[in-house]
């Protein structure tokens, strides 16, 4: 197994990240989350209301202030980061929940697989809640029953929108 951890430290963490560093491999994980959430808001960076650096900064804050309970909230705050309401119109358009609510997601899966590198001194915290529950509000609007979520894909290019795929 140590050989797996090897590969996904250095991968994703790479000789730049300093892994002796809990505050530095946490600051990476946010930006790694941020990576991936543009593979679906690439189109609308330069819509955004602010940078890189201070969304990813934003981000990493709050969730070290919430003691790294996942919530709505943090959500609904770094959703402001990105834009008031929607970027983009008709099938073409993002909104800044949808954007923080990928990077919120990603950023505590990343947590997660990198905890032994970050919660050195203190307990790895419990990221059972960590998912947002998109599961229940999906099956919920589309007034599904005795189904789970299983899958959602996020749009990889433009034009594309996410789908859920059920089953039994």
């Amino acid at each position: 197994m140590d050989w797996k951890r090897n590969f996904l430290e250095s991968s994703l963490l790479r000789r730049s990240t300093n892994k002796n560093n809990p505050n530095e491999v946490q600051a990476k994980c946010v930006d790694l989350a941020y990576s991936d959430m543009m593979t679906a808001g690439r189109y609308y960076s330069a819509s955004f209301l602010n940078d890189k650096k201070k969304i990813c900064s934003a981000t990493n804050s709050a969730i070290t202030e919430s003691n790294f309970v996942f919530s709505r909230k943090i959500i609904e705050d770094i959703s402001l980061l990105f834009c008031d309401n929607t970027i983009g119109n008709g099938n073409r358009y993002a909104t800044g929940f949808g954007l923080a609510q990928k990077l919120i997601n990603m950023t505590f899966k990343y947590l997660y697989v990198f905890s032994d590198l970050i919660f050195i001194d203190k307990p790895i915290p419990d990221f059972s809640s960590c998912d947002c529950p998109l599961d229940s509000i999906i099956i919920k609007k589309a007034h599904i029953k005795d189904l789970s979520l299983i899958h959602i894909s996020e749009p990889t290019r433009l034009g594309m929108i996410s789908y859920a795929v059920f089953c039994l």
